[in-house]
């Protein structure tokens, strides 16, 4: 089957703000989202769920703080 007419959208762990970087701005974009306890629905949500476990908490929270100030080289958002 040809695919051509399909639309994508690509979600970056992180990229709350879906600017195409991952920084402090997402942070505080999942903070809030996290604190209105909002559902896993936009790509921004999923960006926001970054264990992808379909719940935005304080894992999540976690993860990309420690993502964007680099304190963990395991965990690469670029």
């Amino acid at each position: 089957s040809n695919n051509a007419n399909e639309n994508w959208t690509m979600v970056l762990i992180g990229d709350c703000n879906c600017d195409g970087t991952s920084d402090y701005d997402d942070y505080y974009n999942a903070f809030y989202k996290i604190i209105d306890d909002k559902a896993v629905t936009t790509a921004s949500d999923m960006a926001a769920d970054a264990d992808c476990d379909g719940v935005l908490d304080a894992i999540d929270l976690f993860l990309i703080e420690r993502a964007v100030s680099g304190s963990n080289t395991d965990i690469k958002i670029e």
